[in-house]
């Protein structure tokens, strides 16, 4: 039977383990998130940018009467005004930061399992390894994306609600480790 100090130990990695997944999941949907985002604002300055740069206005100048003139320049300045939003505001490289944070959580979510699993065999783990997964969990939070509070709080409410549950993290729709 394990004595104290392995079973804090594991409790601190499954701790660990819990916050990963969900700084996992909330990367992954704020990355979802800024790609709607972007496809939101994207496809309208596309539209308008095509209507307009088809030589629809420059062709019709002479047909078009003074409302429709007017009409057009400002679906002119509109296209103008959502691509200039679209690429002051980077969501699609910001997305992409997301979702490689979302990975690198998955990643070190992978290797606390392992350690756990481990563990029972060796009845110890490492010092060693506890401060290979610290630094490394330290230095991915430095690095990530910041993320909104209330997202990070409405992934730890899910979390908490699945476990009272009893759902088990492989039945879980944000499990990407196959076996």
């Amino acid at each position: 039977m394990p004595d104290k100090p392995v079973m804090r130990t594991i409790e601190l990695l499954e701790d660990w383990q819990r916050k990963c997944r969900i700084k996992q999941r909330a990367h992954n949907v704020e990355a979802g998130s800024l790609v709607r985002r972007n496809r939101l604002i994207g496809i309208p300055a596309v539209v308008l940018s095509a209507a307009l740069g088809s030589g629809l206005l420059g062709a019709t100048q002479t047909l078009l009467g003074g409302r429709l003139r007017i009409f057009a320049g400002i679906a002119g300045i509109a296209a103008a005004i959502l691509t200039a939003i679209q690429m002051s505001a980077n969501n699609y490289g910001a997305a992409e930061r997301h979702r490689s944070a979302g990975a690198h959580f998955d990643s070190l979510s992978r290797e606390i399992e392992q350690s756990l699993a481990i563990c029972p065999v060796s009845e110890d783990i490492p010092l060693q390894t506890l401060e290979t997964i610290r630094k490394e969990l330290d230095s991915l939070s430095e690095r990530a994306p910041a993320l909104a509070l209330e997202l990070l709080e409405e992934r730890r409410s899910a979390s908490v609600s699945e476990a009272s549950r009893g759902r088990r993290f492989e039945d879980s729709p944000y499990n990407t480790i196959t076996s």
